[in-house]
């Protein structure tokens, strides 16, 4: 049954002049999440091998900069596989207080508690199912917090909201705080190509299959096409369906019909790649200090560690 987050969600832009499907609906405790943990497997999907190259190689460093008794929290938890490095650099140095993951996966987070209570059974394990907004409010009061925003997740976001979610981290934290920001870098066209046009392609198009189950609808999957373009200016990588004849789409759990062109896009997703320049100007902009870049081997992706001044 689908949640009213979902179903608003869905309708909103659906219904939109520009038609999107937000991010935000990619997951579920169903084969989305694990279309999702494909994708992270697939070798030509780099960002997360870079990512765990950096952890596996610079937690202890990063972990030299945190201060004693951190909680550490994971925005955006999922599967915890890049934070168990994060952890077990900060438990072998005797920092870790307490771990608090987040995500809006309930799947995830039951997964997660599970097993890293295994792992640190001195610690507290604080689940909580919300998004990292709602999250952050609740969970503001922590002292020596140590927040985690890996996987280019912030790359998601458009310009202003990219600004906008620094201020907010900004404002929920306190001064000797820090977040370590997972970024990919701008890089040649054709490895990104290699990475988002045919690895993404099975995890997009279950966005219909689940809007189908859930609000029991008619797409039919076979009447878009999955495409992919690149800015090397802005660093925007989109995608997008594109709807291959007229149609209509029925909601039937909503009563709502749904009108495509031919030609008609519904955007489904960004990834920002980013240089060093324009975070530095961002973490200024909103009150934070580069403390120090992890870089990977090949350098197509940066782990950032910013503290709140």
């Amino acid at each position: 049954m689908a949640t009213n987050f979902f179903t608003e969600s869905i309708i909103k832009g659906l219904t939109s002049p520009q038609k999107y499907i937000p991010d935000s609906v990619y997951y579920d405790d169903n084969q989305g999440s694990i279309y999702f943990e494909e994708l992270l497997l697939n070798p030509d999907y780099y960002p997360a091998h870079c990512e765990n190259e950096i952890l596996n190689t610079h937690s202890e460093n990063i972990t030299n900069y945190l201060p004693q008794n951190v909680t550490v929290a994971d925005l955006g938890a999922g599967e915890g596989s890049k934070t168990k490095l994060i952890l077990n650099a900060l438990n072998k140095a005797g920092k870790l207080k307490a771990y608090i993951p987040i995500d809006i996966s309930h799947r995830y987070l039951v997964n997660i508690s599970r097993e890293f209570k295994k792992m640190f059974p001195q610690i507290d394990i604080l689940p909580v199912e919300a998004d990292y907004y709602s999250a952050m409010q609740k969970i503001s009061t922590e002292k020596n917090l140590f927040l985690l925003f890996l996987g280019n997740s912030f790359g998601n976001l458009d310009k202003n909201e990219q600004q906008e979610f620094l201020k907010f981290i900004h404002s929920y934290t306190k001064p000797g705080d820090f977040l370590l920001l997972g970024l990919d870098l701008k890089k040649d066209e054709k490895i990104l190509h290699r990475a988002y046009r045919e690895t993404c392609r099975n995890w997009c198009f279950y966005l219909f299959e689940r809007i189908n189950r859930e609000l029991q609808a008619d797409f039919d999957k076979n009447l878009f096409e999955y495409h992919t373009e690149y800015s090397a200016e802005t660093g925007e990588y989109k995608w997008f369906f594109i709807s291959k004849t007229t149609h209509t789409v029925y909601l039937a759990a909503t009563g709502t019909e749904i009108e495509f062109k031919e030609d008609e896009k519904i955007f489904i997703g960004r990834s920002f790649k980013f240089d060093e320049a324009e975070i530095i100007k961002m973490a200024q902009n909103a009150g934070l200090e580069i403390t120090d870049i992890f870089y990977d081997s090949k350098k197509y992706f940066a782990d950032f560690l910013l503290k709140h001044l």
